[in-house]
């Protein structure tokens, strides 16, 4: 399935989606549902730091049901007990604004097909550590059915 494949004339619908809540000691992900594309505008969520002594590096990786293609580190190093919030984006946000402690660059006009996954992708994630659920801004193209 590709864009061609969706509607042409349609420049795609913008949706805000709260996506799924995991497990403490679970990384998010969400996969981009069926006959659907998704480009990824923008993607915020929280992690509830454990008491466990460990710095933690929070990233999103793009992946097509089982191999990353893209991989992108926070600018932001979480410790025990903290409670950081991030924001993925399109778009550079300036330090500090918007109550954002970690700010994670994604690629303009990425398009996700069907089976694709948004992913968080964490270097010392502790088993107590709880992601909240995320919240996205995606633009959404659905692909006709043959």
């Amino acid at each position: 399935m590709s864009l061609e494949d969706a509607y042409p004339e349609d420049t795609g619908r913008i949706r805000f989606i709260t996506g799924t809540d995991p497990a403490a000691g679970a990384e998010i992900s969400e996969t981009v549902p069926t006959n659907a594309i998704w480009e990824l505008i923008s993607m915020r969520f929280s992690m509830a730091c454990s008491a466990d002594v460990a710095n933690r590096y929070v990233g999103i990786s793009f992946d097509n049901g089982t191999t990353s293609y893209f991989i992108q580190d926070s600018n932001y190093t979480a410790a025990a007990t903290y409670t950081p919030s991030y924001c993925a984006s399109q778009v550079q946000i300036r330090s500090g604004e918007a109550v954002v402690s970690g700010h994670i660059p994604i690629p303009i006009k990425n398009r996700l097909k069907a089976g694709y996954r948004i992913r968080t992708a964490t270097t010392g994630l502790q088993a107590a550590d709880n992601f909240g659920a995320p919240s996205f801004v995606v633009r959404e193209w659905l692909v006709r059915q043959s």
